[in-house]
């Protein structure tokens, strides 16, 4: 990963977002394994959360686009 993402908070909402994703994707299974009625909270959290992540993934490609304009010397370059 490039430095000036690793830094950015865009990078870690991303991350979070994808982390509680999947505890509530398994907050769902469990649900539906055990045949109890879908939960209306678990599909609003689902919904926010994955809008959030499409948001600061948004936010990434924003970062990356501004690197480049800026013409920002590459840390990985001399690799």
């Amino acid at each position: 990963m490039k430095p000036y993402l690793r830094r950015s908070i865009f990078t870690k909402a991303s991350a979070l977002g994808f982390i509680v994703m999947i505890l509530l994707g398994n907050a769902w299974l469990v649900v539906f394994l055990t045949g109890q009625s879908g939960a209306a909270w678990l599909s609003y959290s689902l919904t926010a959360c994955m809008i959030w992540t499409i948001l600061a993934g948004c936010g990434m490609g924003f970062k990356m686009i501004q690197h480049q304009i800026q013409k920002e010397p590459d840390d990985d370059a001399a690799v």
